[in-house]
């Protein structure tokens, strides 16, 4: 997309005239603090132009603009609609899953952290303890996780404005 590219080349061009006033690591930082903030700030501008399309696509000024977000809004769906696509990786705690993941799988085999925790039981209780992690791990797990996605995607972008833009200032 034309705007991410400028972005881009407008951080290069600014880290290399800062680089020039500062030191490289004062530049760096001054640059990632920048990056950040343009990433909120499009993020939000993606979120406006996501629900104004219609309105965007009536003024002459705004009509590439639209035409842009809806391309990208449809690129999007196409990602996700594939099989096998990541529904968290949008998210801000998606690459928290992604490292829970990586730490209890092997290269063939998934390590469950529940049915480890659970062998160290006693084995006079396991009519009763079977029956617990059966009903954790098939309805409790996944619910609660399908609840959690739903509220914390529906407020991601309001969270990121909140806590990063209003709150640090």
């Amino acid at each position: 997309v034309d705007i991410e590219n400028i972005a881009v080349f407008i951080l290069i061009v600014r880290f290399l005239f800062l680089s020039r006033k500062y030191n490289i690591r004062t530049s760096f930082f001054i640059t990632c603090i920048g990056l950040s903030a343009a990433y909120l700030w499009y993020m939000h501008l993606r979120d406006l132009a996501f629900y104004y399309t219609r309105t965007l696509w009536m003024c002459p000024l705004t009509h590439n603009l639209s035409e842009e977000f809806e391309e990208i809004y449809y690129q999007q769906l196409a990602v996700f609609s594939k099989a096998g696509a990541r529904f968290d990786s949008q998210s801000f705690y998606g690459p928290a899953l992604r490292a829970l993941q990586n730490m209890t799988s092997d290269t063939e085999y998934r390590f469950d952290p529940l049915s480890m925790l659970w062998t160290y039981l006693p084995t006079d209780i396991k009519y009763l303890t079977d029956k617990i992690y059966y009903v954790l791990t098939l309805k409790a797990i996944p619910s609660a996780y399908k609840f959690i996605d739903f509220q914390i995607i529906s407020l991601s972008s309001m969270l990121w404005y909140t806590f990063i833009v209003r709150i640090n200032k």
